[in-house]
């Protein structure tokens, strides 16, 4: 008896650390595998599985990585990035805080090694995300770490992938005491100063007691001043020349379907690029996304009836990725359109999803799973839009095939408005829960009804201050 116990523990061992870090070696060997195909003879087999995903293939690495380092060289010798200048070859469009970041000389030679790192880290610390509990959430994870969304993050080295790392080692000390948890939100402010849109990340600040709340909002609006008081004419810049892209491309943005039905029923005369990137939205169109907005702000309110009892479900980590994940997908899905890159934070949402499919309520149950598929297709239906692009003309021809790729776009963009709608509700939930708390017990933990009090127990015992 005592030897099956020992064997049984030892099964158990064995599926946890598989559980733990599968996922990050999983990464690591495909990573490798196609780097390694990216750099030896058989070059035209990356060229082409990239392609499948919707990934140009260009001869330099990291081109994301590389334009960022050139940006900083050329801003260091006085050269003014946010125009196009022969220093770059194009324009700089991030935050002017990075172009402030002292660079050795030489570093551009060293993109591909810093390149390397940036991707072997992320993908290791995927590992600390909350592991999987079941066979399927390990599958399921492991499919979306190595997705259209999250190796187009890698092989271009964009700076989301570095954004990414910050937001979970701030979600890792979320957890742990007050003093921890104002590192966290200095990482949060300052990965705001790079990219903008982390700011909504504050919303996590909702557990805290009321006072502390009070005090961080205070400290967030006076550094949110300062920044622009000195960077205010180039933050302004640096919005105002963020890259439009096609409707029909690999991304996704609320005023897509507005957006992309204009251009289809209105094109413009030619067509080019150029002309779809300065393409004025027609009245009716804005209308229409804007009642689109007001629509889906309304189901979101309607929805969150259903994910409320159910985030009590979730582990605390888990749940805090699920926010922040959801947070900036929303964020960004109505505020800009996103190339497809940015999915890799739906990577934060599965550990929670997982956790609340326990649900006893069939509806929320049901809910859930499906927003899991949809979540895991988006991060994978590039590589079905291109297949289809390149299938269906042998198949129907080449006029109807316009046809299929315009019904694949429209089905695509209803489930990312029905995925935007899912992750609004889940916030709207968060929302209404930490701040009855906040208000109401002055605590910063996040239920206040029956059905939230094991998530209040433990938000409690982990999050008692100093």
């Amino acid at each position: 008896m005592p030897v099956a116990k020992i064997s049984t523990s030892s099964h158990d061992r064995r599926r946890a650390y598989l559980y733990r870090y599968g996922i990050s070696f999983i990464g690591i060997l495909v990573f490798g595998f196609f780097f390694t195909l990216r750099q030896s003879d058989f070059v035209f087999v990356y060229i082409d599985v990239s392609a499948l995903q919707g990934i140009s293939y260009l001869p330099q690495p990291f081109v994301d990585l590389s334009s960022v380092v050139r940006a900083l060289a050329c801003a260091q010798a006085g050269v003014h990035v946010y125009v196009p200048n022969a220093c770059m070859g194009g324009n700089y469009n991030y935050s002017p805080l990075l172009l402030h970041i002292p660079i050795p000389a030489g570093l551009a030679h060293h993109v591909v090694l810093i390149g390397i790192i940036m991707v072997l880290a992320f993908l290791a610390m995927l590992s600390c995300l909350p592991p999987p509990r079941t066979r399927a959430e390990f599958a399921c994870r492991a499919l979306a770490s190595v997705s259209s969304s999250v190796i187009f993050a890698l092989e271009q080295g964009n700076i989301d992938v570095l954004i990414f790392m910050i937001v979970l080692a701030a979600i890792f000390l979320l957890s742990r005491g007050f003093a921890f948890r104002l590192i966290s939100y200095a990482l949060i402010l300052l990965i705001a100063a790079i990219k903008f849109y982390p700011a909504t990340l504050m919303v996590l600040a909702l557990r805290e007691p009321f006072k502390r709340f009070i005090a961080l909002v205070l400290v967030v609006t006076l550094t949110a001043c300062l920044f622009l008081a000195i960077f205010s004419h180039q933050t302004a810049t640096a919005i105002d020349i963020i890259p439009r892209v096609g409707p029909l491309s690999n991304g996704f943005g609320a005023v897509d379907i507005p957006f992309g039905l204009s251009v289809i029923l209105d094109p413009p005369v030619p067509m080019s690029d150029a002309a779809v990137a300065s393409y004025k939205l027609p009245m009716v169109a804005r209308l229409s996304y804007a009642m689109m907005i007001m629509l889906s702000a309304y189901a979101a309110l309607r929805t969150s009836k259903i994910f409320r009892p159910q985030l009590a479900i979730a582990r605390l980590q888990s749940l805090d990725c699920l926010i922040a994940g959801a947070v900036i997908i929303v964020t960004c899905f109505y505020l800009a359109q996103n190339i497809m890159y940015r999915g890799i934070f739906l990577l934060l949402v599965f550990p929670a999803l997982f956790d609340m499919r326990a649900s006893p309520d069939p509806l929320a149950a049901r809910t859930i799973n499906r927003l899991i598929a949809a979540v895991l297709f988006l991060m994978w239906e590039e590589l079905f839009r291109v297949s289809l692009i390149n299938v269906a003309p042998l198949i129907v021809g080449k006029t109807p095939a316009y046809s299929v790729d315009i019904l694949f776009w429209l089905f695509r963009e209803g489930v990312w408005w029905w995925v935007i709608i899912q992750l609004s509700a889940i916030i709207l939930s968060f929302v209404i829960g930490a701040t009855a708390a906040m208000l109401g017990q002055g605590g910063g933990v996040m239920g206040t009804t029956a059905e939230s009090a094991p998530l209040e127990n433990h938000a409690a015992t982990k999050r008692s201050g100093v």
